[in-house]
């Protein structure tokens, strides 16, 4: 009977030990990886298995493999992904994380409690999908294919601050979207060109009064020599004085025509300098008119060649902006070797109104400028600048919108051959970037050409 009870233990042990795990529960500060596979195991750091239930905890990154998963519990300021799409009849998660996570998955059934801070996007395809939202992060299912869907909204959580904010940033990002950005740039430009035009109108009303009070001084002059007795011999005609001629500055700093706003168009020419993309680079099709480019230039600093400021040498720092409108519904990312495109199904996922890559910068310009008059000059040589940060961003019509920030092969730094020229509250540039603008092994040999107009200060 002893021997019995002994191997039924040793039996309950083993079918304890290896029971199949299919509850993940999540509290790290580090990235998981979920994956679908033949065997169990985990990598990265201790974790805890009981029965079928697998819980990781601590700070390391996690790769983790399970046949099956029914329950999915997050509760971590790390992201969590999956590597492959997981398959299932019934898919319960649970999250309250702060990190961002995607699934894709291909159950019957899906149900989702989300009371969490952090981004949750479902990919895949599903019967039923139902779900509770009441966090302040973003459930994204618009790569979710569905026969059906239930909703219940609960109240957003007024336990904490953190989440009051959370909730207060969403919003405003919300009426962010609503704003027509492109109308309100073309109503500032025709703000900015009716201001010019009234500037114009101000200075000519000046000019005019100037010569009218010249007249009148030169009237009144004559009149009081016409009132005045002439009992002596005829006055001789004083010469007018000579105008001394302007005193030269001293100092050597050269002032240049640097301080001020950039505003154009930012063009990307692809391999051979052609502004076209084919074969397997035709996502990078660009808008033109909806690339732009702004410069925030804030100091300079120079020196003259010689004291009278008719040529100098100058840099100076500031921020440049850089904006890629693709003319394709395109979602850009980073792939193995270098840049790459997926194409979206607008069937599924809806409308794009616009997608992009942008570029910060901070730069800096080495110019030789020359000043022929004192209302014109012309400068040319090479601006030179460091990555700061680069992003993609997809905006749906329905006003849902992407943006992900990463380096996506951006080449860190940038020397563009500059060519500026204007008068003293406004000029034109052009800018010619000589290094490519990916750095990839796979990724196009591209470069940018940048031209408008300046507002100096």
């Amino acid at each position: 009977m002893k021997r019995l009870f002994l191997i039924a233990m040793v039996l309950l042990t083993v079918s304890a030990m290896s029971a199949q795990v299919n509850t993940i529960v999540i509290k790290t500060s580090g990235d998981v990886t979920l994956r679908q596979g033949n065997e169990f195991s985990c990598r990265g750091g201790d974790y805890v298995k009981t029965d079928s239930v697998l819980m990781l905890k601590g700070s390391n990154d996690y790769v983790v493999t399970v046949e099956e998963l029914n329950y999915l519990t997050i509760m971590s300021s790390g992201d969590v992904i999956t590597e492959n799409t997981f398959h299932g009849k019934d898919l319960s998660v649970n999250f309250n994380g702060s990190g961002d996570s995607r699934l894709d998955l291909d159950y019957d059934n899906i149900y989702v409690m989300m009371v969490g801070s952090g981004d949750l996007e479902l990919r895949g395809k599903c019967n039923t999908f139902d779900y509770d939202h009441s966090g302040s992060g973003d459930l994204i299912t618009k790569r979710l294919e569905r026969n059906s869907q239930n909703e219940s909204r609960a109240v957003p959580s007024m336990a904490g601050l953190s989440e009051l904010l959370a909730e207060l940033g969403t919003n405003l990002e919300m009426l962010s979207d609503s704003v027509d950005w492109d109308q309100f740039e073309y109503d500032m430009e025709r703000w900015g060109e009716s201001m010019e035009e009234w500037g114009r109108h101000m200075e000519e009303w000046g000019n005019q009064m100037e010569r009218r009070m010249e007249g009148r001084e030169k009237n009144h002059g004559r009149h009081e020599s016409w009132d005045k007795p002439n009992h002596g011999p005829k006055a001789q005609p004083q010469p007018e004085p000579k105008p001394q001629p302007k005193p030269q500055k001293r100092s050597l700093l050269y002032d240049g025509h640097w301080n001020g706003f950039d505003a154009g168009i930012n063009l990307l020419l692809g391999p051979g300098s052609a502004a076209n993309f084919e074969g397997q680079y035709a996502f990078l099709e660009q808008r033109p008119m909806k690339s732009w480019v702004f410069n925030f230039n804030l100091a300079d600093v120079g020196i003259a060649f010689s004291r009278n400021h008719v040529a100098g040498l100058y840099t100076g720092i500031g921020l440049g902006w850089n904006n890629y409108s693709l003319n394709n519904p395109v979602r850009l990312y980073k792939g193995q070797n270098g840049i790459e495109g997926e194409w979206i199904d607008e069937s599924v996922e809806g409308r794009v109104k616009k997608s992009k890559l942008g570029v910060l910068y901070i730069q800096a310009p080495l110019m030789l400028e020359i000043n022929p008059s004192h209302d014109f000059f012309i400068a040319a040589g090479v601006t030179g600048g460091f990555r700061i940060d680069a992003w993609t961003k997809v905006k749906f019509r329905d006003g849902f919108k992407e943006k992900h920030h990463g380096d996506y092969y951006v080449y860190p730094l940038k020397l563009d051959a500059t060519l500026r020229a204007g008068g003293d509250d406004m000029g034109f540039f052009a800018s010619f970037d000589l290094l490519p603008l990916f750095d990839g092994r796979t990724s196009p040999d591209c470069h940018t050409l940048s031209f408008g107009f300046s507002l100096l200060f």
